[in-house]
């Protein structure tokens, strides 16, 4: 049951990522969708490929998959870094993970 909360959990908050507007990009939609299809390897690869081109949305689904070991090793310190490198963007996902609060 745990296991079904945090996969619901964790699609719901990858649908959030995925509908942000101002965040249109094919390359992304292709990896989200490798994403939804399950092929984490590949989909990790192409986030891995955004979020070094400064993506924050790709950061933050990488540092999903990450912190579940999906696509790759289970590394929350890694997870934390993306969390917080994307956080640092102001992309206002990851600053809820990380506890960032830019503004007042």
């Amino acid at each position: 049951m745990r296991n079904l909360r945090r996969a619901g959990a964790l699609q719901v908050l990858v649908w959030i990522i995925l509908l942000l507007p101002g965040f249109v990009r094919a390359d992304f939609d292709i990896a989200a969708e490798l994403y939804r299809q399950k092929n984490y390897v590949s989909a990790f690869d192409a986030f891995q490929d955004l979020a070094k081109k400064g993506d924050p949305r790709a950061k933050t689904v990488l540092a999903l998959m990450h912190k579940f070991g999906e696509g790759t090793q289970q590394d929350l310190s890694k997870s934390f870094n993306w969390y917080h490198s994307a956080a640092e963007q102001g992309y206002p996902p990851a600053q809820f993970h990380t506890g960032i609060r830019q503004g007042n």
